[in-house]
């Protein structure tokens, strides 16, 4: 469980650097289970480097099946993230997907949702990586409303242009530079600013939590950015791999085991917001 002062980090600045978070055998696990399944979903495709100008190339690929990926699902409601995403936001946490990544490229200065719902998301990157070669950098604060709108207004009167543009933008910026070896995991607010510059291929393994709507205005926010927006994305936009394969949720969440009351009290509150829908749909 974390300290009274890493929470108070992760809420004050945005994220928290969790080092050796996993340990050696698992690390090597869940990066061997990710080369699995992206050999198996992206077959010939597998090898593909697509163009990137500032944004994320990379093959994306859920990771949530009992069958293909149970190391990855295994973590998701390990206590290390589930009980870990409750403590740093102070609130019910319902479990969005678990993906696996494979970026050829920089990552443009974004964030990961518009405002409105608040969420936590673990990245765990499966290579060293430092600042010369793909590091996450992050802007401190930037998930407090007041500096988001500051920031975003800024954003858009200097757009990079091109991967150079990005380089010369991102190194400008105060960001905090999260240089990181397999087993570190770093987690932050959907709403901070972050990037990545200078990086080639590599392995990122992540989970994000959604923090459980309190009130019918939150509910229907969550409905637009969480339903209609990210999990909709999913299944519309990333169709280079059988998602009948790889869903997002499997039946170890659609139809939960009644031996397992935590998991089936969080599927039947999940169902009932529609996360499940753009699975049951397809």
């Amino acid at each position: 469980m974390l300290t009274d002062a890493q929470i108070d980090h992760f809420r004050t600045f945005g994220f928290l650097v969790l080092r050796g978070y996993l340990d050696e055998c698992e690390t090597a696990a869940l990066a061997d289970e990710l080369d699995r399944a992206h050999r198996d979903a992206f077959g010939a495709r597998y090898d593909e480097r697509p163009d990137n100008d500032g944004g994320m190339s990379g093959h994306y690929l859920p990771m949530m099946s009992r069958s293909r990926t149970p190391v990855s699902l295994g973590l998701v409601e390990d206590a290390r993230f589930l009980a870990t995403a409750r403590q740093l936001v102070g609130a019910t946490m319902l479990p969005f997907y678990a993906e696996g990544i494979r970026y050829y490229g920089q990552a443009g200065f974004h964030d990961d949702a518009g405002p409105g719902v608040k969420a936590v998301k673990f990245v765990a990157y499966l290579e060293p990586l430092t600042a010369a070669t793909g590091a996450l950098r992050l802007l401190p604060g930037s998930h407090h409303p007041e500096l988001s709108a500051i920031v975003a207004d800024w954003d858009r009167r200097h757009p990079a242009m091109d991967a150079e543009g990005l380089r010369r933008l991102v190194e400008g910026l105060p960001l905090y530079v999260a240089e990181t070896r397999p087993g570190d995991v770093i987690a932050f607010d959907w709403h901070v600013r972050h990037a990545s510059i200078r990086g080639g291929v590599r392995r990122q393994w992540t989970v994000s939590y959604v923090r459980d709507p309190a009130t019918a205005e939150e509910a229907e926010r969550f409905a637009d950015v969480v339903v209609d927006g990210n999990l909709a994305f999913l299944l519309d936009d990333l169709d280079d791999y059988d998602h009948a394969a790889y869903p997002p949720y499997d039946d170890h969440w659609l139809a939960p085991d009644p031996a397992q009351p935590e998991r089936a009290t969080l599927s039947e509150r999940m169902r009932a917001l529609g996360m499940f829908q753009v699975v049951e749909d397809v």
